[in-house]
């Protein structure tokens, strides 16, 4: 029977600290030290004495996927030198049950079974008894749901949690960045053990770990094995606003980006810090636009990490919608007295079948 803390602190499992620090036992955030564990003793001050002996019945946790979740353990019950029968009986007897109330005075298996139709930790207590000689143990089960990566970012640190099907957007070394229909995340892989052959596309299955807000990204820090199965592609969404803090571990793509140096992107007209995590970067210009994809990241402000980056092609213009302002084969003619000027203050009056986007035109003389 593993303590658990009603208390308010960062981890909830009491624990010893093997090291004899003081205090001895307490609700570490560390997960490392020893779990706290009770255990009953039996005694038996007579041989020839009548008793019933049985062990904890633990169903673990089971996850809600429908509106109700069942199981089902043989359990065997020792008894000796007993005279009558015994009887098996529940006190609460709601979420659990037993296939039967009657055992052999010598013994015999019963099977305990549960049936829950809402999240929560049950606990019962399963009485044998014949005649004066009477024993107990406890049932117990935890019911748990996977979640969307949304109903994730809701919860405490360090809350265990399971989590729906996802898909794979980038993994990079130990991080696997995931996202369903509710958002996106991250996934640590401490060993680099679980997810190593990864890679975009690849659906997630049975996902477990203790969920922590990682400097601004939503995290999931693997505790158990996941299955994996390769799927279709997954495209970045299109990033037309500036990122903030929601956008943490969103896999997106951007057009009509323009960088300022080696450390700051446009995005949305937003001048964000870059950061090669994926290795990606290539040599840039000012005065090019370009078509960026990648992760967004977190660390005090909105961070991009670049995973593809294209210089966008000039586009002919085909269509004008300033009286005195035509296209032909591909040229801007002015048949007015007009000037036009890109957002960055360059004169392309004269520029053949590149303009795109937004411009400034004038009333100068052409």
């Amino acid at each position: 029977a593993t303590i658990t803390s009603q208390g308010t602190s960062l981890g909830n499992i009491i624990q010893y600290n093997y090291n004899g620090g003081t205090p001895i036992f307490g609700c570490y955030a560390n997960l490392s030290y020893t779990k706290v564990a009770l255990y009953k003793l039996y005694t038996v001050e007579d041989v020839d004495a009548p008793y019933i002996k049985s062990g904890m019945v633990n169903f673990g946790t089971a996850l809600l996927d429908e509106s109700t979740v069942a199981g089902s353990r043989k359990v065997e019950v020792n008894a000796i030198n007993l005279t009558e029968n015994i009887v098996a009986t529940l006190a609460n007897g709601t979420v659990f049950s037993i296939d039967t109330t009657l055992l052999d005075r010598d013994g015999d298996y019963i099977t305990v079974s549960y049936k829950a139709d809402a999240v929560g930790h049950y606990v019962d207590t399963l009485l044998l008894t014949s005649g004066a000689t009477t024993t107990q143990f406890i049932v117990s089960l935890t019911v748990d749901k996977r979640l969307t990566v949304a109903e994730v970012k809701a919860l405490d640190d360090l809350t265990t949690c399971y989590l729906q099907p996802v898909v794979v957007t980038k993994k990079y070394d130990k991080y696997i960045f995931v996202r369903d229909d509710t958002g996106s995340m991250m996934l640590f892989d401490g060993s680099n053990l679980y997810g190593k052959d990864l890679d975009n596309g690849y659906v997630l299955t049975d996902v477990k770990g203790l969920y922590k807000n990682y400097y601004g990204n939503p995290n999931i820090t693997l505790t158990a094995a996941f299955q994996s199965k390769k799927g279709e592609t997954v495209l970045p969404e299109v990033q037309t606003a500036p990122i903030d803090s929601a956008d943490a571990c969103r896999y997106i793509s951007a057009e009509n980006v323009t960088f300022k140096g080696d450390s700051l992107v446009t995005i949305g007209e937003v001048a964000v810090p870059i950061y090669d995590m994926f290795n990606s970067m290539a040599p840039v210009t000012e005065d090019d636009m370009y078509q960026i994809e990648g992760i967004v990241y977190y660390y005090n402000r909105p961070v991009f990490c670049p995973t593809a980056i294209e210089v966008m092609p000039p586009t002919a213009l085909t269509q004008v919608e300033i009286d005195g302002l035509y296209v032909e084969d591909g040229r801007v003619v002015c048949a007015g007295a007009f000037r036009i000027y890109d957002l960055l203050g360059r004169d392309v009056t004269r520029l053949n079948g590149s303009l795109q986007g937004v411009y400034v035109v004038t009333t100068e003389t052409a």
